[in-house]
Formats: structure tokens, sequence, C-alpha cells
């Protein structure tokens, strides 16, 4: 192997208190040498699954390809969790402890020429698992609309299964 890659980034979680979480990352990269370069070590951007929704933070949820990139590449994903601030002025609503959460993406990708960006927004609810009292998974149903310069995607309906890492103290 005989590749060099460089990638620069920032990251951060904002905790706004009552109006909930904010969490970003913006990241930019590009192979600088690729004289022996194996199929394990490409930088893939994933395709996004029709049904299910990925983590938003490291992934496009309405991309229609997967795709290697070896030129360089801008990335940014930012998640806001409201942690119910919204959905709790709904009289009653309270009582379901239902969470809204919302966010986009955006991508560069030189390869493709590819210019892409992504909202989303959705419900989630967070169930403690019945087997396992320490265990949680959070159930979420979010809408999904995208564009870009290459193709068109029609809004998507996604659902959302994430488990809790006890561990880490973090969603999976």
């Amino acid at each position: 192997m005989d590749f060099d890659y460089l990638e620069f980034g920032l990251e951060q979680k904002i905790n706004l208190g009552v109006a909930g979480n904010t969490s970003y990352i913006f990241k930019t990269a590009n192979f600088l040498n690729r004289n022996d370069l194996r199929i394990i070590d490409y930088k893939f951007m994933r395709r996004g699954d029709p049904i299910f929704f990925q983590d938003p933070h490291k992934a496009f949820q309405a991309l229609d390809s997967t795709f290697p990139v070896f030129q360089r590449f801008w990335q940014g994903n930012l998640v806001h969790e409201f942690n119910g601030a919204l959905v709790n002025k709904i009289p009653f609503m309270k009582k379901l402890k239902i969470q809204e959460i919302a966010g986009g993406g955006i991508l560069l990708a030189k390869e493709r020429g590819l210019r892409y960006i992504e909202v989303f927004a959705g419900l989630e609810r967070v169930f403690k698992w019945p087997f396992n009292p320490l265990s949680k998974v959070k159930l979420g149903i979010y809408v999904v609309g995208s564009g870009a310069n290459k193709y068109n995607n029609p809004v998507q309906f996604k659902v959302g299964l994430t488990t809790w890492d006890r561990f880490r103290n973090k969603w999976r």
C-alpha cells in the first residue's frame, strides 16, 4: 500500500438549554497520493437507505448511489434535537414524551461534479427495553427532502430505530 489521505474537520455539540441540543460535523478530505490504493482504503459516500433512517451525523439520507471519492470533497451535517421544546407546547402532548429533531447535510464532490443538499425533520420517542430495564431504544419517523444538480429525489418518509449504548452514554 502506498497512499496518503488528509482530512480536516470540525465537530461540536452545543447544549442550548430548554431549546435543545445542536451538533454539527464539517469536514474536507482528499487523497494526496494514490500510488497503490486498494479498494479497502477507498473513501465512499454511502447511498441513503430507502426505508431506514441512518445516523444523520455520518450519512446522507437521500443520496441516490454509493460512490468512491478520490479528489477533495466537502461534507457537512447538522442536527438539532429540540427535546420536546415545540411539541410540549401543545396541550396533552407532553404526556406522550415525543421529541422533535431536524437537520440537514451538504456534500460537494468533484468526482461527479456533485452539489447535494438535504434537510430532514422527524418525531422520536424513547422506549425502555422491557427485557432489560437498563437499556432503551429510540423509535422515530422522519421526512427527508433533498436537491442536487445531477438528479432529483422526491420527498421520502423513513423509520429509524436507535439503541442506547450505556457504556459510552450515547445513542448508537
